[in-house]
């Protein structure tokens, strides 16, 4: 068990899992491969937990080695200035990342048993990020960074796929047609728009969030017409 005055990890992902194998065993010569082996994520954790308590209470790690061990990590993540494109500011910009990355980063069915990433390298990405309803632009964005940071991706993958997603973003952002054709400030059309959107049954589209107010279906219908013209 471990005391309440030793600190413990937990990991998001495989990769962050490795990062703490790979780190203790470089930085603590007393640390034991074998200790730390498991068949699972949770089982993995949970050894080099242990592993890392006995270290301490044996005085062949410092105290505050967890503490240490997370720095090291966040240390070793891609550069937030590699995000810095995605302006959480811009709520079209956003939503749009959001809703598309919650939908590639969900296994299809036709996907690849055996490895699907090959098929599709956005399941790299943690689709966990986006399980949680959102109300506004500013925690979408928080959800696409920790689709990146908790995922299994590396930071030379994590910046390709970043790439991808300012290429597609690039073609969509010039397309104006929808919001030319959107008034600004009339919300009964809005609404109507939405209604008429809801009844599609050639091409039923999927709900990325439920809007609650006007202003959200107009948000909401943005996202749509991308889907509708692409």
């Amino acid at each position: 068990m471990i005391r309440d005055n030793i600190d413990f990890l937990d990991a998001s992902s495989e990769r962050e899992c490795t990062f703490y194998n790979d780190y203790l065993l470089k930085n603590i010569r007393s640390a034991s491969l074998k200790n730390l082996r498991g068949n699972s994520q949770a089982e993995r954790i949970k050894k080099l937990n242990e592993e890392l308590e006995n270290l301490i209470n044996k005085k062949r790690a410092p105290q505050n080695f967890a503490t240490q061990m997370r720095t090291a990590f966040k240390a070793s993540q891609l550069p937030s200035n590699y995000f810095r494109w995605i302006d959480k500011k811009d709520e079209r910009l956003c939503n749009w990342a959001w809703c598309y990355l919650k939908s590639t980063t969900k296994k299809s069915e036709t996907e690849s048993e055996q490895d699907p990433t090959k098929e599709n390298p956005f399941l790299l990405l943690s689709g966990k990020a986006f399980n949680t309803e959102r109300s506004n632009a500013a925690d979408r964005h928080m959800d696409i960074l920790d689709a990146f940071y908790h995922g299994e991706a590396d930071t030379q993958q994590q910046q390709d796929l970043l790439e991808e997603l300012k290429a597609k973003w690039q073609e969509i952002r010039f397309n104006e047609t929808i919001v030319n054709w959107l008034e600004g400030n009339n919300p009964s059309q809005w609404v109507w728009a939405w209604s008429y959107l809801q009844n599609i049954t050639q091409r039923p589209l999927k709900q990325a969030w439920i809007p609650t107010t006007e202003a959200e279906k107009k948000l909401r219908l943005l996202l749509l017409s991308i889907y509708l013209i692409t």
